[in-house]
């Protein structure tokens, strides 16, 4: 059996009628060796040729969110979501977020990744400017943790290390 590579997406793809029969039989595929659904359709028909009018399983699958897949049915737009800019493991919490896939969202709600959400607070107060204008004697008095809170409760999302935008 074929190692495969678990950053890209991959379906394990046998047939109702072998599970039926008794049979895995079926094979890895890498889905980024195809420009689009039917393309991959097309592959997977001629890995099932022994079989008049194979019905496809997928029997398990590995970088691919669960909103775009099941037993039997790959999502159409699982193509866009693919081809979409942005880090794999970015999108994937994107659609834990929010339910679902849209490019547009994503690029206006992404925010990037950061090992907590007060390295996001400390960058997001620099890059602003927020404290420029006071002095130093009072800069050292901002309480950045409770501004995070606040920050945090309803404009920004934390997820698996990514920041989003809450108002998406």
């Amino acid at each position: 059996m074929k190692t495969h590579n678990t950053t890209i997406p991959t379906i394990y793809v046998g047939t109702y009628h072998k599970y039926n029969c008794g049979s895995i039989d079926g094979r890895w595929i890498d889905l980024d060796d195809f420009i689009d659904k039917q393309d991959f359709l097309t592959a997977c028909t001629k890995l099932h040729k022994d079989e008049a009018d194979p019905e496809l399983m997928f029997q398990d699958w590995e970088g691919i969110p669960e909103a775009f897949i099941g037993e039997s049915y790959i999502d159409d737009s699982f193509w866009e979501y693919m081809e979409a800019d942005g880090d794999q493991a970015a999108k994937a919490a994107f659609i834990s977020c929010y339910g679902s896939w849209d490019a547009d969202k994503f690029e206006e709600a992404f925010q990037g990744e950061y090992e907590n959400e007060l390295e996001f607070t400390y960058q997001l107060i620099d890059d602003v400017g927020m404290l420029t204008n006071l002095p130093e004697e009072l800069q050292r008095y901002f309480d950045y943790e409770a501004f995070n809170r606040d920050l945090f409760l309803s404009d920004y999302i934390f997820f698996d290390g990514y920041i989003f935008r809450a108002d998406m």
